[in-house]
């Protein structure tokens, strides 16, 4: 089973936590500690802080599911639809 704090990693391996550091205002150092020490829990305040500047995966960071249709999404799923868009599917 996937945890949270394995969401929050998989985010700032995405993003990198000095973005993250600047959409949120949690501290670099703090975010590589959560990114880099594997027994590091993420705490409450900074899963709402990090849910609130990346809404789009807000659902995700904190269940770990999707729902497309209200916009929710993980970076994975980001990083496919890129991909596809880049494909020109369907021009010549």
């Amino acid at each position: 089973m996937e945890l949270t704090q394995d969401r929050v990693r998989a985010l700032t391996n995405m993003l990198g936590h000095k973005a993250i550091a600047e959409a949120t205002g949690i501290k670099e150092e703090r975010l590589k500690t959560i990114r880099y020490k594997k027994d590091a829990n993420v705490r409450t305040n900074e899963l709402d802080i990090i849910a609130q500047a990346y809404q789009q995966y807000s659902l995700w960071l904190r269940t770990g599911e999707i729902d497309v249709e209200k916009g929710q999404i993980s970076p994975a799923y980001a990083e496919a639809d890129l991909k596809l868009e880049g494909q020109n599917a369907g021009s010549n």
